[in-house]
């Protein structure tokens, strides 16, 4: 959790992916041809279309029939003997690839030879990963010039026609692809360069002929079309031009190319992802479903982990593919129409059950952890842009690929291997509770404890105000409107229409939101979270960088979750000096840290449990399994506070003191907590605090009576951060004088009554009067901030910044070994760094993990982490949480890479700290998610729609939008890194447990 106290107080006081991987060799039925065998040169599959995408010198993969080639794009002038080349010419526009059209005839009667066309090269066949057609010619010696050859067959001049109509003489043969016996095979290349292009002049060596493309122009120029020529023997008077044309008809002469050279051949290569051995679940990312067999056919049915028949097991072939059979293995997933699935009984050692190509997938991924399957159809031309689907969430059908699309990705779960998922460390859903109930607006459900006057219900005007705006004792929310209705009686300000508003409160929140950079909380009656009309719901808050409201409504946490979160920490935190200042005049409602953090612990679970149709309350590393496998998120509790079991900062190591650290830490394992920070804001009984905040130094004076022990950090510590004394005599002054709350109050003025123009200015210094005498009175903590100034911190010239020289104390040390022995998680986060290196040392001792679960990467504050403390992190199985406070999605991966440097590429998370007075990421410049219906439409809550591009992650169920944002920004290996971090979480976890018998 990260406050920006420094901004509070100071306010209060002043003014081309291509996915082919090697197989296990051990496989079914192992096919070997000869890696040049050119017979097998037909491309039949890659993510996109290469020819048309790299440039010279650029290593490149095609995938072709049983191999796999590895290819040179050259810069050659002409081809040589063999080369692999693509011809291609740009007709009106476009671009278009020469290939052989099989048992099409051009002209007059050709016999069984093979046509030539052009098929068009788009976008759209890149994007859907197919080449319109085969496109390599081998290129060879052949008498006098080459022969230019496809699968065996040769480019030769074929049956004559004549070209009627026409005034350029078109009388020549026309270019088709034979047998190799055929005659006038040989062909010259001569290179041409225009407007800096480089394009061939390919010359029949038989007869004074170019190869040309002749059309009529104004027609389509389609595959096939009989508009679309390749011919011959044109005019000597031409040969010297690019282009000939004689009213509609227009001859290309000059051809665009690219040569391939062969430079490396590897096989047998597959078309799938490898898949270990084992039984698996097949289960959807979006609605908790599991493909379940049925005789006729395949569904999907609710996730059940006992239940063999929705286990499956995956089979390699020699082509890369899988089978998929049943767990007992005597039905198999196949294919009986492009569109259709169903199940064939056959033994699986029957060869033509082996042989058949609609029983075998094509398994792509990891995609974020998750997968998609294709069935191969044609072993010759797999259609890879077809996928199963289940859009319906019921039924299992084939469609064709769309990118973004979430019914067409999977998750393959293994029966007892990893899990699958990404986890978010550092969480507040019960924000409401914490800091008496006042800094904080809106209950994260219906059902959830909510403190008095933060239910706004206008009662109307009446004299005395004997009716109440608000609610005036605890109450559970009823309804939406409770829990996430307008902020009136809780940050508010005193009107007629919210005699529960306090403008000394809402003057404090106000001041601390507009001194924090970009922040735009806004609150009042009018002022709208939910809403009963459409057109007004959420049209204030939550947004990016709104500071104070609910932004982990369940419905938005359920979103989450369908993006793929597994695992999430959830944190009660509290600051009781902040609790006094912002609910001063509140003195029914809980602000000390025990009492306040046992009650978000408790309502955190209730919270869990009342939705258990999607998530579960993990107690133990088997619990995090058993929830996870089953495809729900588990929830674990936790305790973010300054002051431990209320405990004081000076505790002696004695008897006694071990007897209470004992009881208490015992007391909160049996109330459900499992994650826990020694040390947070203030130095406290177990250690001191890092140096970030620096007015944390002015509130641990005001709840302990002390400031922090500030010393110079040494060089190596890559610790930039100066702490600087941030109240002097004039912030003394302005306390006293109680200028910042002055305009708050004329405010609250207008509230009550319009004022005529000027009476606001006129009033100010009467208000400034006014508000002196009751801030000299107001608290004996405002008086005492008022004259808490910190001496002057050392000097330590321009490398070194500022620690703190308190590391952790004797019972400190005794505590972290008592938590260790529960099988506690420990988060180091927010511990100076003399106390997160003793940490380390004793985790060392006893091989027990722990976390650094919000933060980022130094040069920084003591409060982030070194490269030397992130590699003993990841040493003893810890994990590392990367916030985001004030960043967008690039500025956050680009953490999360350092973060994986430091790890090693394994247990990185998300350490959101959200509901904390942080801002979420903002909308990132060029952001351009497309929404549509393709599984990926904006969400919306209650008639508000939000859309990423323009509002960032508004809100928790957002990470959803955050991460395809970061996919589109093609840090594909990063999210696969993400989306294991909840088996990263569980197997943490599990150490704690395994290895807390063993901490002394």
């Amino acid at each position: 959790m990260r406050y920006p106290f420094m901004l509070f107080l100071s306010a209060i006081t002043s003014t081309s992916l291509l996915a082919q991987v090697v197989i296990d060799p051990n496989l079914r039925k192992a096919v070997t041809k000869p890696v040049l065998d050119n017979k097998n040169l037909n491309i039949v599959a890659s993510l996109q279309h290469p020819l048309c995408e790299y440039k010279p010198g650029e290593k490149v993969k095609y995938v072709f029939y049983d191999n796999v080639q590895s290819t040179e794009v050259t810069d050659r002038a002409v081809p040589m003997a063999g080369e692999y080349i693509t011809i291609s010419a740009v007709v009106e526009g476009k671009e278009y690839t020469l290939i052989p059209q099989r048992g099409t005839g051009i002209g007059n009667s050709i016999g069984t030879s093979t046509g030539l066309v052009l098929a068009e090269v788009n976008a759209a066949a890149r994007s859907a990963g197919t080449p319109p057609a085969p496109s390599l010619w081998m290129v060879s010696s052949s008498g006098s010039g080459f022969s230019l050859s496809y699968n065996g067959t040769y480019m030769h001049s074929g049956t004559q026609w004549g070209e009627t109509g026409g005034s350029i003489g078109l009388t020549g043969s026309n270019v088709v692809v034979g047998t190799s016996s055929v005659t006038n095979t040989a062909w010259t290349f001569n290179s041409v360069t225009e407007g800096g292009n480089k394009f061939l002049r390919i010359q029949n060596t038989s007869g004074n002929s170019l190869l040309g493309l002749c059309y009529r122009q104004g027609q389509s120029v389609t595959l096939g079309s009989n508009t679309v020529r390749v011919v011959g023997d044109l005019a000597p008077t031409a040969l010297s031009a690019g282009t000939v044309s004689s009213g509609n008809k227009v001859c290309v002469q000059q051809w665009l190319y690219k040569i391939y050279k062969i430079t490396k051949a590897v096989k047998p290569k597959t078309y799938s992802t490898p898949v270990e051995p084992g039984a698996y679940f097949i289960n959807t990312v979006h609605d908790n479903k599991s493909l379940l067999p049925f005789i006729n056919g395949v569904a999907f049915g609710e996730t059940k982990t006992t239940m063999p028949e929705m286990q499956w097991q995956f089979e390699p072939t020699s082509r890369g593919t899988y089978f998929i059979f049943s767990k007992t293995k005597n039905m198999a997933l196949c294919v009986r129409q492009e569109r259709e699935l169903q199940f064939r009984f056959a033994s699986v050692n029957q060869n033509d059950f082996y042989n058949t190509d609609s029983l075998q997938w094509i398994i792509k991924g990891p995609f974020e952890g998750k997968y998609s399957f294709t069935p191969l159809l044609n072993s010759k031309s797999p259609n890879i842009a077809i996928v199963m689907t289940t859009k319906n969430a019921v039924a299992v059908e084939l469609e064709k690929y769309v990118n973004g699309s979430y019914w067409q990705e999977f998750m393959i779960d293994s029966v007892n291997g990893p899990l699958w998922g990404y986890t978010d460390m550092h969480t507040h859903p019960m924000s409401h509770l914490a800091f008496a109930g006042k800094n904080f607006h809106g209950a994260p459900d219906i059902g959830s404890m909510m403190y008095p006057g933060t239910i706004h219900r206008d009662a109307g005007f009446d004299v005395g105000e004997t009716k109440k705006d608000c609610n005036t004792t605890v109450e559970k929310a009823r309804s939406v409107a409770d829990a996430l209705g307008n902020c009136n009686g809780t940050h508010g300000g005193w009107g007629t229409d919210n005699n529960c508003g306090d403008y000394l409160r809402n003057g404090f929140i106000g001041i601390m939101e507009g001194t924090s950079d970009g922040a735009q909380s806004l609150h009042g009656s009018k002022v709208y979270g939910y809403n009963p009309d459409p057109s007004l719901a959420f049209t204030h808050w939550p947004k990016w960088n709104d500071m104070t409201h609910q932004k982990m409504w369940v419905d938005w946490i359920e979103m989450a979750y369908r993006s793929g979160l597994r695992v999430m920490v959830a944190l009660a935190h509290n600051n009781r000096v902040m609790s006094e200042i912002i609910a001063y005049n509140d003195h029914g409602t809980p602000k000390d840290d025990k009492t306040t953090a046992d009650l978000q612990v408790k309502e955190i679970i209730d919270f869990v449990n009342r939705h258990r149709s999607f998530m579960e309350v993990a107690y133990t590393p088997a619990d995090l399994y058993r929830i996870v496998k089953s495809n729900k998120l588990a929830v674990i509790p936790g305790i973010e506070i300054d002051f431990t079991g209320n405990f004081p900062l000076l505790m002696e190591d004695n008897t006694e003191s071990r007897r209470k650290i004992d009881a208490e830490l015992d007391r909160l394992y049996t109330n459900g907590v499992r994650y826990i920070f020694p040390v947070h804001l203030s130095d406290n009984a177990f250690g001191g605090t890092a140096i970030y905040e620096d007015l944390m130094n002015v509130m641990q004076k005001l709840s302990t009576g002390t400031f922090w022990d500030i010393e110079c950090s040494d060089a190596a510590d890559s610790i930039t951060h100066k702490y600087e004394v941030a109240l002097d005599r004039g912030i003394t002054t302005a306390i006293q004088a109680g200028l910042p709350l002055a305009p708050a109050m004329l405010e609250g003025l207008s509230h009550l009554l319009p004022l005529p123009p000027g009476i606001k200015e006129a009033a100010q210094p009467v208000m400034t009067s006014i508000f002196s005498g009751m801030l000299g009175s107001l608290t004996p903590m405002l008086q005492a901030a008022a004259n808490a100034i910190p001496d002057t911190p050392p000097n330590c010239g321009p490398v070194r910044g500022h620690r703190n020289a308190k590391g952790l104390t004797s019972v400190g040390v005794y505590s972290i070994i008592k938590m260790m022995q529960k099988g506690m998680i420990i988060d180091v986060d927010h511990m100076s760094q003399y106390a997160v290196d003793s940490t380390l040392s004793i985790a060392k001792r006893n091989n027990y993990p722990v976390n650094s679960g919000h933060t980022g990467v130094r040069p920084a504050s003591e409060n982030q982490r070194t490269y030397r403390q992130l590699a003993r992190i990841t040493e003893l199985g810890g994990l590392f949480g990367v916030g985001w406070s004030g960043q967008d999605a690039k500025g956050w991966i680009d953490n999360y890479k350092l973060g994986l440097k430091g790890m090693k590429n394994r247990g990185v998370c998300f350490g959101s700290d959200i509901n904390s007075i942080v801002f979420t990421p903002k909308p990132r410049p060029g952001a351009n998610i497309q929404y549509n219906d393709f599984g990926f439409a904006a969400l919306s809550s209650f008639g508000h729609q939000w859309k990423y591009n323009a509002d960032g992650m508004a809100h928790y169920g957002m990470l959803r939008d955050f991460i395809r944002d970061i996919r589109n920004m093609n840090y594909y290996q990063e999210l696969n890194v993400l989306y294991s971090s909840a088996d990263d979480f569980y197997r943490m976890w599990d150490k704690c447990e395994r290895n807390k018998r063993y901490a002394r």
